[in-house]
């Protein structure tokens, strides 16, 4: 089975005091449909700069990927261009970090952000992508979903960000 997601000799870089630092050596990893892939280490290891290197991100941020394959379904992901990239993002490869605190951006509310993901990637209008978002919070099990799409991230529990 090919797998969704894959780097081969993933090397990363990110600016530091007396010029490049190297944080990610030659990382080749795999993931196939329908599995999971964790990355386990210790504070500084890697982990989250080889996610954000796999999206792409870590350019945007300074860093820069020094050498290696990323492919997402056989398409190169170093190929494209960030525009290409932005088209991509959140709708077929997203990222979720691990702290749901700074998760959502704190002046706007829940719903809103949900919504403008729809109308990027899904390309809703205004209304049809808050209907969808409350419809969203609706089926993970969110209580008064109408009600937590109005509500700003500091209003809503830990669990429900």
């Amino acid at each position: 089975m090919n797998a969704v997601v894959e780097t081969h000799g993933l090397t990363v870089s990110v600016p530091g005091r007396d010029g490049r630092v190297g944080v990610v050596a030659r990382a080749s990893i795999a993931i196939h449909p329908g599995k999971t892939l964790c990355l386990v280490g210790e504070s500084g290891s890697g982990k989250s700069v080889t996610a954000l290197s796999i999206m792409r991100l870590i350019e945007l941020r300074g860093g820069h990927i020094e050498a290696g394959e990323i492919r997402l379904a056989g398409l190169s992901l170093a190929a494209l261009s960030q525009r290409e990239m932005a088209e991509l993002r959140g709708r077929r490869i997203g990222i979720i970090f691990q702290d749901p605190m700074t998760a959502f951006d704190p002046l706007f509310t829940a719903g809103e952000q949900i919504a403008e993901v729809l109308r990027r990637h899904r390309g809703l209008g205004h209304r049809a992508a808050w209907s969808e978002a409350v419809a969203l919070l609706r089926r993970v099990h969110i209580p008064e979903p109408e009600a937590r799409a109005a509500q700003h991230p500091h209003e809503l529990s830990g669990g429900m960000r």
